[in-house]
């Protein structure tokens, strides 16, 4: 059986209860860029990318986009913060 990182840490996560900041994330991905986080927040919520980009009103590329070169405006980390129930500085 291949080793599955998104199911690894989806499971991860869901062991761990999140404090009432959400500080967790940052515990388990403090080494990780703010695209890992967002990824492993999507992940860990089975939250498909296309919810992303409507949440953060851009398209799906846009979204892709900002994956690929770690670029995320503030405004945008609030937005997936209050829409998630996460603390913001859990995705800085």
């Amino acid at each position: 059986m291949a080793f599955d990182k998104n199911i690894f840490l989806t499971y991860t996560l869901s062991r761990y209860s999140i404090n009432k900041k959400g500080g967790i994330m940052s515990d388990l991905l403090k080494d990780a860029d703010t695209s890992g986080k967002i990824k492993a927040l999507l992940a860990s919520k089975d939250i498909p990318l296309e919810n992303l980009a409507q949440i953060l009103d851009v398209t799906p590329m846009t979204i892709y986009n900002r994956f690929k070169s770690d670029d995320w405006h503030i405004k945008d980390l609030r937005k997936i913060a209050e829409a998630y129930g996460v603390d913001i500085h859990d995705l800085i």
